[in-house]
């Protein structure tokens, strides 16, 4: 015992924050509430536990930070401990294939992706390239070719087993460009909705403090502006108290400031409600200031993956200015294409060098330098 707890001091103490000792050859936290599960492997390390409805207290002991957070269980006295514990938790393990339509011909989506607990994954790329697609097979509103998606311990769908978990016992919030709310129901009839069960209703109160909503709380979709509906769709998809929060471009039809302000929100909802949040997105901007990591996709394929200051084009740059637009027309050129970009009230036109061409409703970040004319 005594050269196991030599050797993983730091790993029990950083993973659990928790006093552990020794007890009966296993490992218990300094509040005995959580037990190792029973079996053949009882001795070894194991990762499904059973918790104890309430922590059994000693008389006049107090209730101490340990109460209620899982400690480690294991077989200490065997030497059987992991350094991986301290690895985040992948909530979300992935490879999926589907056929793509594109304008440009047939593709395959062919997506392997990991996502760990906690992180906002933005998803970025030219149109075509399965960004919407992907997010439809982990919200079970298209079915993949083959492959498998684990999501915690639940498989929601694996091709050789034969498994494939109807959507709607998924536990996903989705939160569509167009807002899908229900016209017939006010604000917060729309939220009591998508409740899972009565009990939640002060879940309710909380999210329209959260979105601002609470003086729109009686109004209906219709007698909303563009980003207030936004957030009615955003404050839904959280009232479902997802594992998976889904978001498909959902700020790109919005002006800029209702689009900072809705950015700000989202960001707080996700540290708030601890999601693990997927993010498609064109605008660079928003990615940057919003994701903790980008992935990009061309034709079907993550071609890029890693931090947002790293890997987003331009993203070493220190430009003078960055501008948002939207392509209103593409036309073929003999170094790429050029395209006409709204930028406000204005149109630019702008020359680009793209191996996968854009699209009339593809959103660009312009940037460059100023100089006196």
């Amino acid at each position: 015992m005594a050269g196991v707890a030599t050797q993983y001091p730091a790993s029990v103490a950083e993973c659990f924050g928790t006093d552990v000792c020794a007890y009966r050859g296993r490992v218990w936290g300094s509040v005995d509430d959580w037990r190792q599960h029973s079996g053949p492997d009882a001795g070894c390390f194991h990762r499904h536990l059973r918790r104890r409805r309430k922590p059994r207290l000693r008389p006049r002991q107090p209730l101490r930070a340990g109460v209620g957070r899982t400690v480690l269980c294991g077989a200490i006295a065997a030497g059987r401990f992991h350094q991986t514990l301290c690895q985040p938790t992948i909530v979300i393990d992935l490879h999926l294939t589907k056929p793509l339509q594109t304008a440009h011909g047939p593709a395959l989506l062919d997506v392997r992706l990991s996502v760990a607990a906690g992180e906002l994954v933005a998803i970025y790329g030219a149109s075509g390239a399965g960004k919407t697609t992907l997010l439809r097979l982990l919200a079970g509103l298209s079915r993949p070719a083959s492959g498998y998606l684990r999501i915690g311990n639940e498989v929601w769908y694996d091709q050789q087993s034969g498994i494939w978990m109807p959507p709607q016992r998924r536990s996903i919030g989705f939160v569509f460009q167009d807002y899908a709310l229900f016209p017939n129901m006010t604000v917060r009839q729309n939220l009591e909705f998508a409740l899972p069960d009565a009990s939640g209703k002060a879940l309710v109160g909380e999210l329209l403090e959260l979105m601002d909503l609470g003086e729109l709380a009686r109004q209906r979709p219709q007698q909303l502006s563009g980003g207030q509906q936004q957030r009615v769709a955003l404050a839904r998809a959280l009232a479902r108290q997802p594992r998976l929060l889904l978001l498909d471009e959902p700020l790109a039809a919005l002006d800029v400031p209702t689009r900072l302000r809705l950015q700000e929100a989202l960001a707080a909802a996700h540290q708030r409600f601890q999601l693990t949040t997927l993010l498609v997105s064109h605008d660079y901007a928003e990615i940057t200031r919003l994701a903790t990591r980008a992935v990009e996709l061309d034709g079907g394929k993550v071609v890029r993956d890693g931090v947002p200051s790293a890997i987003l084009p331009g993203a070493d740059a220190t430009p003078a200015f960055r501008l948002t637009g939207t392509v209103v027309a593409a036309e073929p050129s003999a170094n790429g294409q050029t395209l006409r970009v709204r930028v406000g009230e204005e149109v630019v036109r702008v020359e680009v060098d793209a191996t996968t061409p854009y699209q009339v409703g593809d959103t660009l970040v312009l940037m460059g330098s100023v100089q006196r004319g």
